[in-house]
């Protein structure tokens, strides 16, 4: 909870404190549940995140995450033990001059992510038409009709199941796509802190179906469903802004 407090952006110094609270909480009881001997400076570093937030601003703009996920690419163009740091520079230099050979002539998001789609079966509205279809890639994340890639939250606040996307009647240039939103948003936890804080939600009891054009997506979200009928948990997507 301390984490995902801190990696918002614009936090209240209120929330900048619970969390402090929270870590050092954590750090003191770690020795008690995991052993002292797994104490380090790095669970000692912990202590320090909630100043270092107040300073730089959340985690996500200081975090080490991207850097970390791009070492096992890293890793892959390294082939041989023989002049590791030669082969990375020589690999790393190719892929760059064909990805801006190629981002030079067409952008490398907002285009569909799979060739049209013919299916009958997916649905449509009055303002929608072919052609559809099955996946779309924005700029920090790629939409999919499947049950991993289709939950959005829009610009308003409506959170969103994708069940096709599709071409505007009245503009072949706008993209929508056609969804049912969650009318049934509460917290999903509130001990510690409510969960909306987070933005994480259960939802539950889905709309008739209407459309959204692709630029009023905010942002990807995970869907997950509990034990409940037809109620689910909504998750933010971190590290893909």
């Amino acid at each position: 909870v301390a984490i995902r407090i801190l990696s918002i952006d614009n936090i209240s110094d209120e929330y900048n404190e619970f969390s402090k609270k929270l870590i050092y909480h954590f750090v003191a009881s770690f020795a008690h549940i995991y052993g002292k001997c797994y104490m380090s400076h790095n669970i000692h570093t912990l202590l320090h995140l909630s100043n270092d937030v107040k300073k730089f601003g959340s985690l996500n703009k200081f975090l080490a995450f991207p850097f970390e996920s791009y070492m096992q690419p890293l890793k892959k163009k390294i082939k041989s033990g023989v002049k590791p740091l030669q082969q990375l520079v020589r690999h790393y230099t190719e892929e760059k001059i064909l990805w801006d050979s190629r981002t030079s002539k067409t952008e490398n998001y907002n285009v569909p992510f799979n060739f049209q789609c013919k299916n009958k079966n997916r649905p449509f509205t009055d303002n929608s038409c072919e052609p559809q279809f099955t996946g779309w890639k924005m700029k920090n994340f790629v939409l999919k009709l499947n049950k991993a890639d289709s939950c959005i939250k829009t610009k308003n606040g409506d959170i969103v199941q994708i069940e096709n996307i599709v071409t505007s009647k009245l503009n072949s240039d706008d993209i929508l796509i056609i969804g049912r939103k969650f009318n049934k948003l509460t917290n999903f936890f509130d001990n510690l802190c409510s969960s909306h804080l987070l933005g994480i939600e259960s939802a539950s009891n889905l709309s008739h179906l209407q459309s959204w054009k692709l630029s009023d997506i905010k942002e990807k979200m995970m869907c997950l469903p509990l034990t409940y009928i037809n109620v689910f948990v909504i998750i933010p997507l971190l590290h893909l802004q």
